[in-house]
């Protein structure tokens, strides 16, 4: 590796010299080899010289650039970082360029796609690694895994909705600087198929390590495990409907509704003429999510964690008076999201109408009702339409529910 650090200086006091700036060779190869994540240049001479370390510098299929230890090493002997970064940072990846990919490298590792031309990949430090090429190698790892093919079936990923996260562990990144021979990249991916409970996979990828910045991929693995996370969903809607006040006058009643839009359960509802959405979403999530029959409804018992999907609840006054509430009974309140966005108004209209045909008075237009008459009536619909078989599925919604919890 001694040649690559001797072109890269070159380059980069070529640069610097055609901008106006001379820096001494020493000064560059030092901030180079911080770039190249060692205090000193004699530390990386050390490790190169060391013919007991299994791989060195020149076995690297990728190199991932400390950029802060060369800042560091820059305005140490220099003063400032800039411009001597800019110039280090670009030279190592021209000579990364022409330098001969190394023999050792792996179809499996996916570096030879990232890489401008046929030579070593670079990445500007792990978040650049990790965006660039972590989160496609984990994909690909996972794709192409026999045991998870056999667990799930082939083409298991393209079966439901699998994603991978955008972010890095910060515990991943501590060990990256601090590991000697190897290193292993885990992704936190999340898989749900269609009517079962979501699977955390995390995808595991270890590659040796090739002086302190430099990669060879090695082996990769996975850990499968439920979420034991459930998102449920609160909508606030006004059915065609009119309750009469003891006071005579009419109104359009509110009903909130919390329902699985995974198995289409509806866990509770709640109905009220008061206008305060507040009130009427804390006395649906009562009935959901307190007391003994309520929970087994809910399947607490057997989820981790509740999240409440706020549909309704946009304003941030509303969430914060639900917030101590839905501590005390262990869910987590998030405001509305996109997902299931079209399910959800396709399954509120259709309880709209449900509730008018429930009535079966279809001579009375508007439909008039007491308090009690309309709560009576959302309660009796949900047992109700719990209990009937779906159309997309030879079940009704509780079975769903039910198999879904346990599977």
């Amino acid at each position: 590796m001694a040649n690559f650090i001797d072109k890269a200086a070159d380059d980069a006091a070529t640069i610097l010299f055609l901008s106006g700036t001379e820096v001494d060779y020493s000064i560059l190869k030092e901030v180079l080899a911080g770039c190249l994540g060692y205090e000193s240049f004699s530390a990386l001479e050390d490790d190169e010289n060391n013919l007991e370390l299994p791989y060195h510098l020149e076995d690297a299929e990728a190199l991932v650039i400390n950029v802060a230890r060369g800042a560091v090493r820059a305005t140490q002997l220099f003063g400032q970082s800039e411009p001597i970064m800019a110039a280090c940072i670009g030279a190592i990846e021209r000579t990364c360029q022409i330098y001969p990919q190394p023999k050792l490298v792996s179809p499996s590792s996916g570096f030879s796609a990232d890489a401008k031309a046929s030579g070593i990949s670079v990445y500007l430090g792990l978040e650049d690694f990790y965006s660039r090429h972590g989160i496609n190698a984990i994909r690909r790892s996972l794709a192409a895994n026999e045991d998870l093919a056999v667990k799930f079936g082939e083409g298991w990923m393209a079966v439901g909705r699998f994603c991978v996260s955008n972010t890095l562990s910060h515990c991943v990144t501590e060990n990256f600087w601090c590991a000697s021979e190897y290193w292993t990249l885990r992704g936190d991916c999340t898989w749900q198929r269609p009517g079962h409970p979501g699977c955390s996979i995390d995808g595991l990828i270890t590659y040796a390590r090739a002086g302190r910045t430099g990669l060879i991929f090695d082996s990769q693995d996975f850990n499968v495990g439920n979420t034991h996370k459930l998102t449920v969903k609160l909508k606030i809607f006004t059915p065609e409907i009119f309750v009469q006040r003891k006071d005579g006058s009419m109104h359009q009643p509110q009903i909130a509704l919390i329902y699985d839009p995974i198995s289409q359960c509806i866990l509770a509802s709640a109905v009220s003429v008061e206008g305060d959405t507040t009130q009427l979403a804390m006395g649906a999530i009562q009935d959901s999510f307190r007391g003994s029959r309520a929970s087994g409804a809910a399947g607490q018992s057997e989820i981790r964690q509740f999240v409440l999907d706020t549909v309704e609840m946009v304003d941030r006054r509303d969430i914060r008076a639900m917030s101590e509430l839905c501590k005390q009974l262990g869910i987590v309140v998030e405001p509305a999201r996109t997902r299931y966005a079209g399910r959800t108004e396709r399954f509120i209209s259709s309880m709209n109408k449900r509730i008018v045909n429930h009535l079966g008075d279809s001579a009375k237009s508007p439909t008039v009702l007491s308090l009690d008459q309309a709560i009576d009536c959302v309660a009796n619909l949900k047992v109700q339409y719990n209990n009937t078989v779906r159309v997309d599925v030879p079940e009704t919604p509780i079975q769903s529910r039910k198999r879904y919890l346990k599977s």
